[in-house]
């Protein structure tokens, strides 16, 4: 026989530890994969919650400035039969945000509220604070006034610090809430 032959006989193959940390070492990287992709999926929603808050803000905004509303107070439902809200808003042919809660809007020639239930802490914490309240832009240049509890139905409680432990704290109490804007 050839001399490579029974070097492949006396070869023992691989033990029981070296399996093992085999083992353990593609958990890991399974595991890291697995919490990359949660991690951006968690992150696409609350871009997509930005998106719809943003989109609505645009399209009800653009109606209202267009529209002599005089005293009139519109609804999601209202703005919906025009065609102004994104369509990433509308599921079932009802308004819905993004985490499947509703996405109530409340607009007339004076203010614009939009009133979100089963928001995430996180993302409500991404909303309110990265994407409007602690960036000097969004406040000026969207209009945001601020934010309270329950629904637009209780504007006159609206909350305007923007800190950050006053928003987490606030996001970590609250699932259901409801920001104001300006339509101009």
């Amino acid at each position: 026989m050839p001399s490579s032959f029974l070097f492949i006989l006396n070869r023992r193959g691989i033990s029981l530890l070296e399996g093992a940390m085999a083992l353990a070492i593609l958990g890991l990287i399974i595991a890291g994969i697995w919490a990359i992709s949660g991690s951006a999926f968690g992150s696409s929603k609350k871009n997509q919650l930005a998106e719809q808050v943003i989109g609505a803000l645009d399209g009800t905004r653009s109606y209202v400035r267009q529209t002599d509303l005089g005293t009139t107070i519109l609804n999601h439902n209202d703005l919906l039969r025009t065609g102004v809200l994104p369509t990433n808003l509308v599921r079932n042919g009802q308004v819905a945000n993004v985490y499947g809660g509703s996405f109530n809007i409340s607009a007339s020639k004076i203010s614009i509220a939009f009133s979100l239930t089963q928001i995430p802490s996180d993302a409500c914490v991404d909303l309110l604070y990265a994407r409007l309240g602690a960036n000097s832009d969004a406040v000026n240049n969207l209009g945001f006034v601020g934010y309270v509890a329950g629904s637009y139905a209780s504007m006159n409680n609206l909350t305007t610090d923007f800190r950050f432990n006053s928003v987490t704290s606030f996001c970590q109490n609250n699932t259901s809430f409801a920001v104001a804007f300006t339509p101009l």
